[in-house]
Parts: C-alpha cells; structure tokens; sequence
C-alpha cells in the first residue's frame, strides 16, 4: 500500500512539474508582445467598426469578412502601411499592421468607395489632475456629497 502512495504522489509531482513548464511558456509566448485582435466586417454601408482606436506600437491582427454577395471582392487598404487585404463572401482573410506614430490613419476600399479610420493613440501615463489653490498644488479627489 505504501509504495502504491509513494508512485502515485511520484506520477502526480511530475505531472504537476510538466504542468508548471506548459504554463511557464504559455505566459511567455503570450505576454512579451501582445497582439490585439480586432473584427472588420464589411456591409453594404461600411465598415463595422469605422473607428478603430489603437496604441502606438501595438501589434494588431486584422480579421477581414464580408456580408456582400459572394460574386462580389471587397477589401480593406492602408496605404502608409502597405497592407492590402481582399475577401469575399463567406471568408476570412487576415492581416497584421503596427503603427509607430500617433494620429488617425484611414482605411478604405476603392471599388465600395467605404472607408474607415484607425485612430491610433499615444501609449504614456495617465497625467493626474491637480488643482492649484492659493498657491499650493493639490491632487483632485472625488469625495461624495452628504445630502
């Protein structure tokens, strides 16, 4: 019975062990550059999202589909990116693009004459708001009202 105990915790250790290891990459893999995944979808008024709002930098991952008739090739450009992207009904097709600078970057299609934009904002810390009275600088807190 004893030696039962002392392989199956021996099993149960090393499964823990591999276990561990999995994760260990998985968070590595996963985390040391983060892609943001975003939905495009294309319809006959547009894009769905028009505006799609972005951090310097961020690797993004575009998922480009389409409602349109299945005769029909729509697709998504930017040009100060080189990204070029064409779908048709019923498929998927993917892309990935970074953006060094802020400022709102347009996409568009030329034979939908659609468009929609990227507004891609400055990656920093949040600047606290403080208020100046009477000569002395103070941190803005929210306090609740007594009624």
């Amino acid at each position: 019975m004893e030696r039962i105990n002392k392989s199956f915790l021996l099993v149960i250790g090393f499964f823990l062990w591999c276990f561990q290891t999995e994760a260990q990459s998985l968070t590595e893999t996963y985390f040391k550059s983060p892609t943001r995944e975003i939905s495009i979808i294309i319809a006959p008024e547009g894009y769905y999202p028009k505006h799609i709002p972005v951090f310097t930098n961020e690797k993004i991952k575009i998922y480009l589909t389409t409602t349109l008739p299945g005769h029909l090739s729509t697709c998504l450009m930017v040009p100060e990116k080189s990204l070029f992207m064409s779908v048709t009904k019923g498929k998927i097709s993917e892309g990935i693009v970074s953006f060094k600078k802020d400022g709102v970057y347009k996409f568009y299609c030329p034979t939908g004459k659609i468009e929609g934009k990227f507004i891609v904002y400055r990656k920093g810390l949040k600047k606290e708001v403080r208020a100046n009275i009477g000569g002395k600088s103070y941190k803005k807190e929210w306090v609740p009202r007594e009624k």
